[in-house]
């Protein structure tokens, strides 16, 4: 039977990153398959599926290839994002097509365990960016996975005057070259 391969340490089970390459590894009593997006499948045989935090990989009919597939999102009007509107990948058993999408609330603790500590795959983390139009506006958005919110609302806050916001530094910095470093800042 099929079932889906569990990878230690911080990578999440079943799922292998590399770049933007999706790729993750199903295994058999006579041998692992490792699928990545893009490949070639024959849709006859490869039933299974796996995948990791809120994507899993399916051999597409169509195309006969190896393709990404998204789990469920609601976002809300501010692009707030709350768990029970968010599904993740649930790893399945032996018996089924290898996980599927579902709530959070339905996964099992050690994959929701996973999914909060693995911050550059999955966990929606701590965000800072620059705002496109005015050099000294950034935003900050925290997440509260306690409180059931999985991406919170970003809030706008401003550096001070003869400052601009650097995103590689993701910090305020002194203003050098064309940034409008006196912009009015409305928060």
């Amino acid at each position: 039977m099929w079932k889906i391969a569990f990878v230690a340490a911080l990578v999440v089970v079943g799922a292998v990153f590399a770049a933007d390459e999706k790729k993750c590894t199903i295994v058999s009593e006579l041998e692992n398959k490792t699928v990545t997006v893009g490949d070639k499948c024959n849709w006859i045989e490869d039933c299974k599926q796996c995948g990791d935090c809120d994507w899993f990989i399916y051999c597409n009919k169509t195309t006969d290839l190896w393709t990404k597939g998204d789990c469920d999102v609601e976002e809300e009007a501010d692009g707030s994002i709350f768990l029970d509107k968010k599904l993740f990948w649930k790893l399945g058993n032996e018996t089924d097509v290898g996980g599927h999408c579902a709530p959070w609330k339905s996964l099992k603790p050690d994959e929701a365990a996973g999914y909060r500590a693995n911050g550059e795959t999955c966990k929606e983390i701590c965000k800072v960016e620059g705002d496109s139009k005015n050099a000294r506006l950034f935003h900050y958005t925290e997440p509260d996975i306690d409180n059931n919110i999985w991406r919170a609302n970003p809030v706008p806050l401003c550096c001070e005057e003869g400052t601009r916001f650097d995103d590689s530094k993701k910090q305020c910095v002194l203003c050098r070259g064309a940034a409008d470093c006196n912009a009015d800042c409305p928060y």
